[in-house]
């Protein structure tokens, strides 16, 4: 029956806002040597996908996150392009106090935020290589739902306990 109302009151209003974000680092190199061999568009299964999460202790329905996206080592050398790219992300959780417990909350922000924040460096890649030798670059589309193994693998804090 918790379950329930949760889902009810959550389907009310978007669960978060993206308030802002910034391009903190960008590297774009393409392997001239092996361009017209290799590949451009990225394999799923290929993509880095590393998150972290911040609270705001001043405001608790202020979030950040930090994504960096990039190609797994060991898939470098499939494609034509070498790329990074790492965003900060400012988001305001929609969801009322108490509608959620921690965890829920938690899941949440980082499954709608990361969505959010994803699909603004699926546009900045696409075109920051729109004029590439090989074309742009559209990044696969990914989920950010939560597997048991990833929420270990997340890092959470508040903002105030760098």
């Amino acid at each position: 029956m918790a379950e329930r109302r949760i889902k009810k009151a959550v389907s009310k209003f978007p669960a978060v806002d993206l308030i802002g974000y910034a391009v903190s680092g960008v590297s774009f190199k393409v392997d001239l040597e092996h361009l017209n061999e290799r590949a451009i568009q990225i394999d799923r299964n290929d993509l880095l996908r590393d998150t972290s999460t911040q609270r705001s202790d001043e405001n608790p329905s202020i979030w950040q996150i930090e994504m960096h996206l990039g190609i797994k080592r060991n898939a470098q050398k499939k494609y034509a392009y070498h790329w990074d790219l790492s965003l900060l992300g400012v988001l305001k959780c929609n969801i009322p106090e108490g509608v959620l417990d921690a965890a829920q909350l938690q899941d949440n922000i980082l499954l709608n935020g990361c969505s959010l924040l994803y699909t603004t460096a699926r546009e900045y890649l696409r075109s920051l290589t729109a004029l590439a030798l090989k074309g742009p670059i559209l990044l696969p589309t990914v989920t950010f739902a939560l597997m048991p193994s990833t929420k270990k693998q997340h890092k959470t804090k508040t903002m105030d306990s760098k």
